[in-house]
């Protein structure tokens, strides 16, 4: 993997993470829908490289497959869902989709501590 698409990719999960780490806050209540759609986009993306990563592996099911069909397709319901009416409660629905989905990619491996 080049450098600038380790940047991309590294930039990309941690916009990703504060998203989904700001549950509560009134930020992620009055985002506009455009970030929703944007963040459903990334983290497809993201979720289609890992299972492509795994199938060329030889590490894939059927089952993990079809998993990650119907997990697409029913966090698209959602985010289609909270775009139509973006009331709290979708967009905590459509929130809770995308960590679904997210939870597919590629782990990216995380520099040892250094402790003094």
């Amino acid at each position: 993997m080049s450098k600038f698409r380790a940047i991309l990719f590294a930039s990309a999960l941690s916009t990703l993470s504060a998203c989904a780490g700001q549950r509560s806050g009134d930020l992620m209540q009055q985002r506009p829908t455009d970030t929703l759609l944007t963040s459903y986009m990334i983290a497809n993306g993201m979720a289609e490289r890992g299972m492509l990563a795994r199938i060329l592996a030889h590490k894939a099911t059927r089952q993990d497959i079809s998993l990650l069909i119907a997990v697409d397709h029913n966090t698209w319901l959602l985010i289609r869902q909270a775009l139509i009416n973006p009331s709290p409660e979708n967009m905590r629905r459509a929130d809770q989709g995308l960590e679904q989905v997210l939870s597919f990619a590629t782990q990216v491996p995380q520099p040892a501590s250094r402790t003094q």
